[in-house]
């Protein structure tokens, strides 16, 4: 069945592939009188409670990998952002100074980027240029925790989340809309999707050497 595979998959990714098979052959057995929706709430709990285990086994360390994780991901995409500024401006530069691009079309660059199409897409272009560092930094963590690969990970998503709620709750604005801002940090989580990829990248190759 490939929903089987799926969740072997899914557990394989927080413990051994013959611990993973034993687990859902064991809620494949409880299937016919408790449901299929029961099956997949407890293949999620059950890797939940993996992972929560691999992060409370060393917490100290996983939560210092998480951190430097988090630190190197913003230093990263400041680094990428300000090259591709500075790419940017030379390339204005250039182009201005031999003629190519005038006064009156820099303003209408301008414009576009404050009012225009361009400012969505540089959105966009930011949030690639983070995905990419997150997928690196995942990697980086999940190498430096062999047979624990996304505890570091779960560690960087907690991380993220304090200090967003943090900055959330200590801007000077009215209380309710700080809490409001603090529960939609929440929703953020998903954007640490990218790091999680990198991590099961890695995670998948000492599967396969294994």
């Amino acid at each position: 069945m490939r929903s089987t595979r799926v969740a072997e998959w899914i557990l394989s990714q927080v413990t051994s592939r013959p611990r993973a098979a034993a687990v859902i052959g064991d809620l494949l057995e409880k299937i016919p009188s408790r449901g299929v929706l029961w099956f997949w709430r407890s293949v999620a709990t059950t890797a939940v409670a993996l992972v929560w285990r691999d992060v409370a086994a060393n917490p100290m360390r996983t939560f210092g990998l998480g951190l430097t994780g988090f630190v190197l991901v913003l230093a990263l995409f400041f680094l990428l952002v300000l090259f591709a500024l500075v790419a940017f401006a030379a390339v204005i530069g250039l182009a201005t100074r031999t003629g190519l691009v005038d006064q009156q079309r820099l303003a209408g660059v301008a414009q576009l980027v404050g009012h225009g199409w361009l400012r969505p897409a540089l959105s966009l272009a930011s949030w690639c240029v983070l995905a990419m560092a997150q997928f690196q930094v995942g990697r980086w963590l999940a190498r430096r925790s062999p047979d624990h690969e996304l505890a570091p990970c779960v560690a960087f998503t907690l991380v993220g989340l304090t200090v967003s709620l943090a900055l959330a709750l200590a801007s000077p604005q009215p209380a309710l809309q700080a809490i409001r801002d603090a529960m939609s940090a929440a929703l953020f989580v998903v954007l640490d999707l990218p790091l999680y990829a990198g991590a099961v990248s890695v995670r998948r190759k000492r599967l396969v050497s294994s």
